[in-house]
């Protein structure tokens, strides 16, 4: 299993009514309203799978250049995330190994979460690199990582899964195996159902 990050064929649009993100607001992280723009077929989806969407969160990059941070989401536990990328050409994720002794710097993010932020000083080694396709995949949100943006504007939309028995966050491991009959297969594999396809999102 790819500890960083896996592709999903999960043929549905995050969003309610197939609201194309790069119309938000230009706010580089922002949290949206679960009940007013959750895809009601994922809720359900979701529901039957005994899991529910906690948070959606915007993270945008719309003028180039821009800074990211590297950093881990809520003060670096295991935690998945189901991303989408729309627009954004040649961007990719980079997962990165942190010196030993570096501690990072907590932070409050734009939308007032909490995360632990590292400069490239406390960089040891780039991990693993992902150029985002038009597919969904389970994120690692609990390894310091790190969006890199190309020219183009960009918005990934991450919805943070809960079980609905104990509203505990779902690891990443727990993540892909919910949605083990939906993995891209490995190279040599064939996909378990069937390949993704999804309409081109023109950039702005």
């Amino acid at each position: 299993m790819n500890i960083y990050c896996t592709e999903i064929n999960f043929n549905l649009h995050p969003l309610r009514g197939n609201f194309n993100p790069l119309f938000l607001p230009q706010i580089s992280h922002q949290l949206l309203d679960v009940k007013t723009f959750l895809n009601p077929q994922i809720g359900n989806l979701l529901k039957n799978l005994g899991v529910y969407i906690y948070i959606i969160e915007a993270f945008s990059q719309w003028k180039y250049p821009w800074t990211n941070y590297i950093h881990v989401d809520s003060q670096g536990q295991d935690i998945g995330k189901i991303n989408w990328v729309f627009g954004g050409k040649d961007s990719y994720n980079q997962w990165f190994q942190i010196k030993p002794g570096s501690e990072g710097t907590p932070s409050i993010t734009q939308a007032n979460t909490g995360s632990v932020r590292y400069t490239l000083d406390e960089v040891d080694q780039t991990l693993y690199t992902y150029h985002a396709r038009n597919l969904p995949f389970v994120f690692q949100a609990g390894i310091p990582h790190c969006a890199i943006p190309s020219e183009n504007p960009r918005c990934c939309i991450s919805l943070v899964p809960k079980w609905i028995h104990n509203h505990q966050s779902l690891k990443y491991s727990e993540c892909v195996d919910l949605f083990l009959s939906y993995l891209v297969a490995d190279a040599g594999l064939e996909p378990t159902t069937g390949a993704y396809e999804t309409p081109e999102i023109p950039l702005l």
